[in-house]
């Protein structure tokens, strides 16, 4: 069984980004989440994941996210700058992003911003996609597991 480390990393601000990391492997995975709505628990469908695959995971709640401080709308800006605090707390050279939820835009930012990550996952149909069973909290349904580990195999694994 992987042990989950979950730590919380101060931002220069003093507020404070709710993280977890599941294994260890030169392999990683940050998963960046936000949204005030729902929690992170749907994110344990990758422990079998990095389990299987020898892969890292970084789970990383924004600002105004379930488990992290709540504040104000944060601009695009200081949104990227919460991913490189983790980043930077996490010590990540080369590693890949997935933006899940309100997170794509600000992840897609974030590799502009930084070219030296690796990759980003995302795929517009396959993400709406993703979202709609999220809101629809409908975590078990077969397409939705299916496509989530599709997507994590052929991205990260490769």
């Amino acid at each position: 069984m992987l042990a989950a480390q979950t730590r919380f990393v101060t931002l220069p601000n003093g507020q404070h980004l709710w993280t977890r990391r599941i294994g260890h492997s030169p392999r990683k995975l940050m998963l960046v989440h936000q949204s005030p709505e729902m929690p992170w628990n749907y994110l344990r469908v990758f422990s079998d994941f990095a389990r299987q695959n020898d892969v890292e995971i970084i789970m990383v709640e924004l600002t105004g996210s379930y488990l992290s401080d709540q504040n104000e709308m944060a601009s695009l800006p200081a949104r990227v700058a919460e991913i490189q605090s983790a980043v930077a707390a996490y010590q990540l050279d080369q590693f890949v992003i997935h933006g899940i939820g309100d997170a794509t835009t600000i992840t897609r930012q974030y590799v502009q911003d930084h070219p030296r990550v690796h990759r980003l996952i995302t795929t517009s149909n396959d993400s709406a996609k993703v979202r709609a069973t999220e809101i629809l909290g409908d975590f078990a349904n077969p397409d939705y597991l299916n496509l989530i580990r599709t997507q994590m195999r052929a991205m990260v694994v490769a």
